[in-house]
């Protein structure tokens, strides 16, 4: 990183130990993945530049944009089409699905302990609405709806 965000991650009420965790693991992974690479093209440099400010630079020009009034919208790719924020003069903030304190936070937050019995319904429920849309599409394709 460039510079030192450490202010600005405790004043997001990160938990500085295991962050710096985090991006000591990130940091190690991202070299012996990609930095490492034979014949690396000297074009990937901004790319790299990119990866290496995700947490820092990135997070501030997020809050410079919400100090300014803009909204600050997370979402899993999947679901949210960046297309959509950006023309509600919005930004568009990828969530990482690749760590697990979710299931944590949340069994705080709602006084649930989620165990593999749950999760399984949960996700039955999930993976059917795909086949319940298309059943309410097919039906709306009629002449006369039911």
């Amino acid at each position: 990183m460039s510079k030192d965000y450490r202010s600005m991650w405790a004043d997001l009420g990160l938990d500085l130990k295991a962050h710096d965790e985090l991006l000591g693991v990130l940091s190690q992974a991202y070299h012996d993945v990609y930095l490492s690479q034979k014949n690396r093209p000297e074009g990937m440099g901004y790319f790299d530049f990119v990866m290496s400010e995700v947490h820092g630079l990135r997070i501030k020009e997020l809050l410079d944009e919400k100090a300014s009034g803009r909204k600050i919208i997370g979402s899993y790719c999947v679901f949210v089409p960046e297309e959509i924020v950006l023309a509600a003069n919005a930004s568009l903030v990828g969530l990482c699905s690749g760590v697990d304190f979710a299931t944590e936070e949340v069994e705080k937050l709602t006084g649930v302990s989620i165990t593999a019995q749950s999760l399984k319904e949960a996700t039955d429920t999930v993976n059917a609405k795909p086949t319940s849309v298309h059943h309410l599409s097919a039906l709306r394709r009629t002449d006369a709806a039911p």
